[in-house]
């Protein structure tokens, strides 16, 4: 009921120094209010720039990798918040750019971990040069050149699955790689993360069935028997009904 009527509590010191930062009070106000709490102007100084917010450690070597701040800068600027160099180090590492899960697969698929194969399949190609030019945002991002090195050779575009079909139709690459002929189907499909228990089925369909004409000839002449034309014309896209009407009217044609 006293303080209602005459309301005597003083701001604290660590409002006081809040308000001065936030310009909400002048300074002399703020003096005098540290001087109220017992403390002359020296120590009203000293409190208000212990109050000054300070970059911690991690964004104090993220300036470091964009080159604003050097090494024994950001030392000094780390131990005023109580980080050692040691400490220092060991946020260093563990805030460098480490491939996800998903980067994880991706190497895997594409032969990174076999840099032998990613070398001889020029995966590497133009690494070095780009490496010089954009040694500034790979080091600010915070990532190694071994890292971004893998980023690089997984980054390609890859021919489609259907591509693949017609370089294997046309000779061009085998169906399954070998030691002479690297570059096959069965590696083609595992970089493009194509589940490996469809793998034989889609690569059989990505043949052309007999057509409609060839059918008929071809059984005409005796290459393909009764036998054959429901499943022939079936691969053409007819339902076991259709396709059995299809064989009936090849008989009688």
């Amino acid at each position: 009921r006293n303080n209602m009527a005459m309301p005597n509590e003083i701001v604290d010191v660590g409002t006081a120094i809040a308000l001065r930062y936030r310009d909400k009070i002048e300074e002399k106000d703020y003096y005098n209010l540290l001087r109220a709490h017992g403390f002359v102007r020296k120590n009203a100084d000293r409190m208000y720039e212990t109050g000054m917010r300070l970059l911690q450690g991690i964004e104090l070597i993220a300036l470091e990798r964009r080159d604003k701040l050097g090494k024994l800068d950001i030392e000094d600027e780390a131990a005023k918040t109580g980080i050692t160099p040691d400490i220092l180090q060991k946020l260093r590492d563990i805030t460098m750019v480490i491939p996800a899960a998903t980067d994880i697969i991706s190497f895997a698929v594409r032969e990174v971990y076999t840099p032998e194969i990613a070398e001889a399949f020029g995966q590497f190609d133009g690494l070095d040069e780009v490496v010089e030019r954009a040694s500034a945002d790979i080091k600010a991002i915070g990532m190694t050149k071994e890292t971004f090195a893998k980023y690089w050779a997984a980054h390609w575009m890859l021919p489609s699955v259907g591509q693949g079909f017609e370089m294997v139709h046309r000779a061009v690459i085998p169906a399954v790689s070998t030691e002479e002929q690297p570059l096959g189907l069965d590696r083609l499909m595992t970089a493009l993360d194509i589940m490996p228990a469809w793998r034989d089925k889609l690569t059989a369909i990505s043949y052309s069935p007999f057509t409609r004409v060839d059918v008929r000839r071809m059984h005409k002449l005796g290459i393909l028997e009764e036998g054959d034309l429901v499943r022939a014309y079936m691969d053409l896209g007819f339902d076991k009904t259709k396709a059995e009407a299809m064989r009936d009217f090849t008989l009688a044609y």
